[in-house]
């Protein structure tokens, strides 16, 4: 399982905030749901899409598929997927790059945001 997923995700929270504005919160979400997540940990390449209805599905460029759950907490994109403790992040767009920082540890995650669901996932 990823990095990712196995500090407080593999997605405590998956929390989108834009740093320090309540309302921005809202537009972190809105930019998330319903597009994908990219990036690289330390199992590879992954592709995570967070639907309107709140699952969330990650993909492993090995072909790994795991379904769990999104939600926002506290101004965080909090997630689930079983078999991992659920993590809380910060949220930080800036242009197609996506900052998302573990709540609980400091750690950041540097992805980037595509739109919609490209891997059908």
């Amino acid at each position: 399982m990823r990095l990712f997923h196995k500090l407080a995700l593999p997605l405590a929270c998956l929390g989108l905030a834009i740093t320090g504005h309540a309302h921005a919160t809202d537009s972190a979400a809105r930019a998330i749901v319903g597009n994908t997540v990219h990036g690289v940990e330390d199992d590879g390449e992954f592709y995570d899409y967070y639907a309107p209805n709140g699952s969330a599905t990650s993909k492993l460029v090995s072909g790994d598929v795991t379904h769990g759950r999104w939600s926002i907490q506290n101004g965080n994109m909090c997630i689930s997927f079983p078999g991992d403790t659920p993590a809380c992040y910060r949220v930080e767009l800036k242009g197609g790059n996506l900052d998302m920082t573990d709540v609980s540890t400091g750690a950041t995650f540097h992805n980037h945001l595509i739109r919609g669901n490209p891997q059908h996932l």
